[in-house]
């Protein structure tokens, strides 16, 4: 089968430095072994483990994260620890 894929600038950034590294010969064996690793990977993965309501609240985070990362909000490092450290609190 013969497909044919885009890569962004970076993707083919890291190819060829894989491939002047001599971690691969020519670059479609790193396009290859990077499809073979990730089918392993997606293989290997657990079943949804996950029920309806966890993977509602997932899904509901990464949204909101996604529209902060659209209006460009972001919390500085002590922002970041003092949400850590209350979510830590709230466990025990």
């Amino acid at each position: 089968m013969k497909i044919a894929l885009k890569l962004t600038p970076t993707q083919e950034a890291w190819i060829e430095t894989a491939v002047a590294r001599g971690d691969f010969a020519p670059p479609d064996e790193a396009l290859s072994s990077i499809i073979d690793n990730g089918i392993v990977a997606f293989e290997t993965l657990p079943d949804n483990d996950l029920d309806d309501d966890e993977l509602a609240y997932v899904r509901a985070k990464l949204a909101e994260a996604d529209e902060s990362l659209a209006k460009c909000k972001t919390l500085t490092l002590e922002e970041h620890r003092q949400r850590m450290a209350a979510g830590r609190s709230r466990e025990r």
